[in-house]
């Protein structure tokens, strides 16, 4: 088991506010003053739509965003969303199909939100804890998931919405692959790798194979970095801006006290006296121009997640550094299941497919390979994409 904890971001009836003037000045405050709405809608495709959620007492709301209009939607209370959330992780966590409280939480949710018949193409603003809340595997009311019908992305906010939607016009980086995995899990003394946060980190067996698979995929001038020499002196000596994809097979950690202490785990530098530990701190200025970045492969903290900001920042800080897509997990993972997901999504990749069309279908590939009974939501639902997702890596394949 690959045990991951990447936090992505910062049922009874919903009531619906009808559409009027006041509900786009709503909208514009909610977003903040440095993106209006007006900002946000022209981004949008005409099939699409933005749903932000504001989890609040004693009811929550929900303003959902198309390209020609903006509505509210009353939904219940914080506890009472955030108690079936809890109750739904805890399910598909210990490998059940969760299928009542899925069908429950898409009632609740989306399941007056009639526009999403006609926008097959949906990012999720999330708050509270419905950023542990993969939509994917909520069940609709057809007794499907939500994937079989809608491409599902997130965001942390309205702000990064807009920003990684102006980057997707910005130039490429000329290589196209830097795979970084199998580090090894000891210190430099020979002792047991350290524990952060009370969790011993343990080996990633399937990272190396990923890497190197996903590398023979991409073709001609993928760059690895594997074992001792996946260490933070040499990842930063490399030309991170010219990198179209980086992809991370490690652990991450994460930094209950200080969020920008959250990091990724390398091998550590003698030379340089480097800690082995890419904070996310220093993320955020490594001055990235990467289609896509992919987190696969780290391993669990604790504590309340409402509280696990840091890990939330690893996300955000790779799009604050340039990037302009995340792939990131909300849980465990498999080695097995991921390791046939990844390959997956970037064979679909490299036929020139926009990246949240291969990452859907790599998990709809999964799910009918394996059939609904063994390929549970824990084994791919835990995967999402945070940022931009409606442009493809490799335009001609």
């Amino acid at each position: 088991m690959r045990h991951c904890f990447i936090v992505v971001m910062d049922s009874r009836p919903s009531n619906v506010s009808e559409f009027t003037p006041g509900s786009e000045a709503r909208a514009s405050r909610d977003l903040g003053p440095a993106q209006d709405v007006s900002e946000l809608r022209s981004y949008l495709y005409p099939d699409e739509l933005v749903l932000m959620y504001r989890l609040q007492e004693p009811n929550s709301e929900c303003l959902v965003i198309g390209k020609t209009s903006v509505r509210t939607l009353t939904l219940p209370g914080r506890k009472h969303i955030e108690a079936l959330v809890d109750r739904y992780r805890r399910e598909i966590r210990s490998k059940d199909s969760g299928f009542t409280l899925a069908r429950e939480l898409y009632g609740l949710l989306l399941g007056s939100i009639q526009e999403i018949k006609k926008s097959p193409r949906i990012t999720i603003v999330a708050d509270g804890k419905l950023h542990l809340l993969p939509f994917e595997p909520l069940v609709c009311p057809e007794g499907d998931y939500l994937i079989v019908s809608h491409l599902v992305d997130y965001s942390p906010s309205a702000t990064v919405f807009c920003m990684t939607r102006r980057k997707s016009a910005t130039r490429r980086g000329k290589l196209p692959f830097l795979g970084i995995g199998d580090v090894p899990q000891r210190l430099r003394n020979g002792e047991a790798f350290f524990e952060l946060n009370n969790v011993r980190l343990s080996p990633l067996p399937a990272s190396k194979d990923e890497v190197i698979a996903i590398s023979e995929l991409v073709g001609n001038r993928s760059i690895q970095l594997l074992g001792e020499h996946a260490t933070e002196e040499a990842l930063k000596a490399l030309p991170l801006s010219e990198f179209q994809i980086l992809h991370f097979a490690l652990h991450g950690i994460s930094s209950e006290r200080v969020a920008s202490r959250s990091a990724l785990v390398l091998a550590p530098t003698s030379e340089t006296g480097e800690d082995g530990l890419l904070e996310a701190s220093e993320i955020s200025t490594l001055n990235l121009n990467s289609d896509l970045v992919v987190l696969s492969g780290c391993d669990t903290g604790r504590g309340d997640p409402l509280q696990a900001d840091g890990v939330a920042n690893l996300a955000r800080s790779f799009l604050l550094s340039g990037a302009k897509t995340v792939v990131a997990s909300l849980w465990g993972a498999d080695d097995y299941y991921t390791r046939t997901l990844m390959k997956r999504f970037y064979s679909y990749l490299v036929q020139g497919m926009d990246k949240g069309s291969a990452l859907r279908l790599a998990k709809l590939a999964l799910i009918n390979f394996y059939g609904r009974e063994k390929a549970l939501p824990v084994y791919w639902a835990g995967f999402v994409m945070i940022g931009e997702s409606s442009t493809p890596v490799f335009p001609e394949p």
